[in-house]
């Protein structure tokens, strides 16, 4: 059932008082979520937008007291920003697009329309939730924005920290990519079908199903009670890469009913 939060009106005096943040606030929605760690948000409405004449589903989402709207592509964008803000963190997943070639090659009732809008409803609102649960991006001054009704979104995604990231990800620091020195400019960004260097004379036979570095065949992970240098941890990560891309493969290609178990 819903959250009441009126239960704490007739608390003890000695209960701590509601904590502040040192500084202030730069908004009332970075304050109601600072001051109320364990308040859920949520999405309470998904709906075709009037603005738009209909053409795109809108989500109205709450924290506290204060409601914005916003389209999934905007929910994308902000997944996006926020893996290339940061890029050491594995950032919460959001359900997947359905575009108008999906709708064309299998058209959806109406019925069924209405269930995949409630399901990403869902899964939209635990996207929000979890990444609410990760310090960096709380305090990270881009998502917050995108709950705040009083920000622009499109002026959050071109100005600093999201507009100061280079588009090679890999010439940014990796803990502060908005941040890069003049001297990042000059990384090397290895092409994208380079091969990881191997000392010469050591060949990987890159079969996923039998790893094996030399003569001796390796297993999937690395026994624990060996201390190895990265050498020797070379082969176990190109095998897992390999099987991985494999699976990939699988995964993006058609599937048969018998393929899926």
């Amino acid at each position: 059932g819903p959250r009441h939060e009126s239960h704490d009106h007739g608390a003890p005096q000695d209960e701590p008082v509601q904590k502040r943040k040192p500084g202030g606030y730069a908004s009332r929605i970075e304050q109601i979520l600072y001051e109320n760690p364990n308040m859920p948000i949520l999405i309470t409405d998904a709906g075709k937008s009037l603005e738009s004449g209909g053409r795109y589903i809108v989500y109205t989402i709450r924290t506290g007291d204060l409601e914005v709207r916003r389209r999934y592509s905007e929910f994308a964008s902000l997944r996006d920003a926020l893996t290339r803000l940061h890029p050491t963190l594995i950032i919460p997943p959001i359900p997947e697009k359905h575009t108008m070639a999906d709708y064309a090659a299998k058209p959806t009732s109406a019925k069924q329309d209405q269930q995949i809008i409630d399901l990403r409803k869902r899964m939209l609102a635990v996207f929000l939730n979890r990444c609410r649960r990760m310090e960096a991006i709380r305090d990270d001054g881009v998502w917050w924005r995108f709950l705040d009704p009083n920000a622009s979104w499109s002026e959050v995604l071109h100005s600093h920290p999201v507009a100061s990231i280079p588009k090679a990800i890999l010439k940014a620091p990796p803990l502060d990519t908005a941040n890069p020195t003049p001297a990042h400019n000059f990384l090397p960004v290895p092409s994208t079908s380079a091969k990881l260097k191997t000392t010469a004379g050591t060949t990987y036979d890159i079969n996923p199903s039998v790893p094996q570095t030399g003569t001796h065949v390796i297993g999937r992970f690395p026994p624990d009670s060996t201390t190895q240098s990265e050498h020797d941890l070379d082969p176990y990560f190109i095998s897992y890469e390999a099987s991985i891309k494999e699976l990939e493969q699988l995964l993006m290609g058609p599937m048969e009913k018998v393929n899926r178990r």
